[in-house]
């Protein structure tokens, strides 16, 4: 059987800070990552992530099986959609529908 890491995005609070503190209880391999790693509103910031975690993986964990676990999101405060600026709207589609991509 292989191993497996988890990769998890989300882990500053909530139900993914939640999982996180369930894995290092088990034990298991997994990388965490909370908007304390990575500005989401720049493009070269995730970019600059996503070669780490490249990296990251090939480096120590070649042999694993990736469970990728997209527990991420982000809503600016509640407000009706016509009150809603399109920066706001691009923001969240970027976050929530297009980085996990």
């Amino acid at each position: 059987m292989r191993d497996i890491l988890y990769v998890i995005t989300g882990t500053s609070r909530g139900i993914g800070h939640e999982l996180e503190k369930i894995l290092i209880k088990e034990g298991v391999d997994f990388i965490a990552i909370n908007r304390e790693n990575v500005d989401f509103r720049d493009s070269s910031s995730v970019a600059a992530l996503g070669a780490r975690l490249t990296d990251t993986v090939k480096q120590k964990y070649p042999h694993h099986e990736i469970v990728f676990i997209n527990n991420a999101g982000y809503l600016e405060p509640p407000a009706p959609l016509w009150e809603t600026s399109a920066a706001t709207i691009v923001s969240s589609v970027s976050i929530n529908l297009i980085a996990p991509l």
